[in-house]
């Protein structure tokens, strides 16, 4: 997958989980100008025949799954954008998934072993006992990958190697990347800002029964009306 990864690049992985939706972003990085035309590995044409001619799909259930040459109807993909800098080379894909659906995403296949769990409305991201990101053994030129996550949710448990504006971030290397684990746990039950998702959550669920009690006793006044009037 994604011959690009060959070329000593640099690897980021940004996580945005908010209430609305799990934002998943992978931004690959080329910062040695010498190796974009090299001839053995050709990475200027790898990245623009990856932009121009591939679709990468979120979800494995995905016929052609994960590059596919034409979009079919019916599933989704990541959206791409192509990075042409003065110092660097390379392609941004990113996708809005529901919470539900974010243990689909295809770029948390690059960890082995990577569980998501929701227990008692806590996300929690858990790579187990460390059995590493499987990227390294395939793509033997990647240099390195950092993983950055921002939440609005408390954060209850995590081993992030930094922490910094609210960001938690991991850095993997070739000389770690056998044993590196990754551990996070969101509890989305409340916002950095104190707001209770939950509770909120039934306000709004019972402000809807109302809403809907309401509106059906007045339909109800209305037939009743009309029908003393049609007599």
């Amino acid at each position: 997958m994604m011959g690009f990864f060959l070329c000593g690049c640099e690897a980021v992985y940004n996580v945005d989980i908010n209430e609305d939706f799990i934002k998943d972003e992978l931004i690959i990085n080329n910062y040695d100008v010498s190796s974009w035309d090299n001839e053995k590995i050709p990475y200027r044409k790898l990245i623009d025949n990856n932009y121009n001619n591939f679709n990468l799909a979120t979800d494995k259930n995905t016929p052609g799954y994960p590059e596919v040459y034409k979009k079919i109807d019916g599933y989704n993909y990541y959206n791409k954008e192509l990075i042409s800098e003065t110092g660097n080379y390379g392609l941004k894909f990113n996708y809005e998934f529901n919470h539900d659906d974010y243990s689909k995403s295809y770029l948390l296949t690059f960890y082995n072993n990577l569980r998501i769990n929701n227990v008692n409305n806590k996300l929690i991201i858990n790579t187990g006992d460390g059995k590493g990101c499987y990227a390294f053994d395939n793509y033997p030129l990647l240099d390195k990958i950092t993983i950055n996550v921002r939440t609005d949710y408390i954060i209850d448990n995590n081993n992030a190697d930094k922490v910094e504006d609210g960001i938690y971030t991991w850095f993997i290397d070739k000389d770690n990347y056998k044993n590196k684990s990754i551990y996070l746990e969101v509890d989305k039950n409340y916002l950095k800002n104190g707001k209770n998702t939950t509770l909120t959550n039934r306000v709004i669920n019972i402000t809807l029964i109302v809403i809907g009690g309401i509106a059906l006793l007045f339909g109800l006044i209305t037939v009743i009306k009309v029908r003393k009037t049609n007599k």
